[in-house]
């Protein structure tokens, strides 16, 4: 196969991001970049209207846009034979779901995160949620396939939406075997000495997570009783 992708630029801004990774990209692979317009979202939250760029879905829409467009030119110039998203972001299920209605081409949704059951998502209104609810069932509908991380996150979509359970599969998360450090041997704790837990990620928080805090803490505790018992 044979890749053209259409993405937004490069945010070699986003603390989240590693840009070094572009440099990974095979040279056959075709890219488009189109504008997002963060710079005019970035204003708009300096002038405090941050609140009116979620309810009218005013950043959704400035990169829906572009995408759409480019995306429908080269549908009409290209060989393309397979539509491929990948969401979060979650207004990337609305294009393709536009692209498969418009191009007529089979259309696969990669889903990295859960969404309308995603513990850290949040909507402004009960509007805003069941928006992203139909969005969500029209994704599974129309998608020929559905592709998942994990198989809970396969179970929670089936769950929801048995009818189509045929078409969701799970392709786990891989790992750079190259980067990947040779297993460490378990070590010793001597009685009495605290237990060390050590976490190499990012923990991200945000308003509303104390769920998945109390969710940590309780592994701990059984971790911690695990090692006692």
């Amino acid at each position: 196969y044979r890749p053209l992708v259409v993405t937004g630029p490069d945010r070699q801004f986003d603390a989240f991001g590693d840009s070094g990774l572009n440099r990974e990209i095979p040279p056959e692979v075709e890219m488009y970049r189109v504008s997002s317009f963060e710079r005019l979202t970035q204003l708009m939250a300096r002038l405090k209207l941050g609140p009116l760029i979620s309810f009218f879905y005013i950043q959704d829409l400035l990169r829906i846009v572009p995408v759409l467009i480019k995306s429908w030119t080269l549908l009409r110039s290209k060989d393309i034979t397979i539509i491929y998203t990948t969401a979060p972001p979650w207004h990337s299920a609305l294009e393709g779901l536009l692209l498969k209605w418009f191009g007529k081409r089979p259309w696969v949704a990669d889903f990295r995160d859960p969404w309308v059951h995603g513990t850290a998502n949040r909507w402004p209104t009960k509007l805003h949620f069941r928006i992203d609810q139909l969005l969500e069932r029209a994704t599974m509908r129309h998608a020929d396939v559905v592709l998942v991380v994990s198989p809970t996150m396969r179970e929670m979509l089936v769950a929801e939406y048995s009818k189509w359970a045929d078409k969701v599969h799970v392709i786990t998360n891989g790992y750079d075997e190259d980067l990947t450090a040779p297993p460490l041997t378990r070590p010793s704790r001597e009685e009495g000495h605290p237990l060390t837990i050590l976490f190499t990620g990012l923990f991200w928080y945000a308003p509303g997570d104390e769920r998945r805090h109390k969710g940590l803490l309780q592994i701990i505790r059984e971790a911690i009783e695990y090692r006692i018992a």
